[in-house]
């Protein structure tokens, strides 16, 4: 059985932690938001919207510390200069997306017959990982074989983010945080995809 979730992934580090945010609109669970958070101790926490979604990227993702609560995304769009607001547990997080790489203005161009084939996601994956530092197919947990097929990428321009009041520091670059088979980019970013978890 192939699971497939369509939307955006943003990924920023802050100081030592990093922020993982998924906004899909379309998923087997319907349209949802959640985040990972790998903080400045190492501690890898995944905050989920219900039990159900929680269960599935828990056992598909690694963590040390799962919760359950609300999350409040608010979003002007997803094209560059949109403002990005989400409230989730203890985190507070804002960003402005900046302008489309030059790496989404090749990936605008890809054909859509085959973009999001694991075929063809197994045959960039050398290029991805040589040039990008990003896997886009691999093996995830409980045996499952997830695939990205990424559409657009736009720069995160700006960033703030706050955990229980205090300020996790100022944006940089995007280290492993050790959740799954593949790394964001590693410069602060949107992008746009479909990923498929298949059993």
């Amino acid at each position: 059985m192939i699971h497939r979730f369509t939307g955006h992934i943003a990924a920023a580090g802050h100081g030592d932690n990093v922020l993982v945010l998924g906004a899909w609109h379309t998923s087997p669970f319907g349209a949802f938001a959640d985040v990972m958070i790998r903080h400045a101790d190492g501690v890898r926490e995944l905050i989920a919207p219900t039990d159900e979604v929680a269960a599935f990227v828990s056992t598909t993702y690694s963590f040390d510390l799962v919760q359950v609560a609300p999350l409040r995304l608010a979003r002007s769009s997803t094209t560059a200069h949109s403002q990005w607001r989400l409230r989730a547990g203890d985190l507070s997080w804002s960003f402005q997306v900046g302008q489309r790489s030059p790496l989404g203005l090749l990936l605008t161009a890809q054909p859509p017959v085959l973009r999001q084939t694991e075929a063809y996601s197994r045959l960039i994956n050398p290029i991805a990982r040589r040039w990008m530092n990003v896997s886009t197919w691999g093996s995830a947990g409980q045996g499952r074989t997830e695939w990205y097929a990424a559409t657009d990428l736009h720069e995160i321009a700006s960033s703030q983010a706050t955990y229980a009041g205090a300020d996790l520091g100022a944006i940089g670059e995007v280290a492993d945080p050790g959740f799954g088979f593949s790394p964001p980019p590693p410069t602060p970013s949107l992008t746009a995809l479909t990923s498929c978890v298949r059993d």
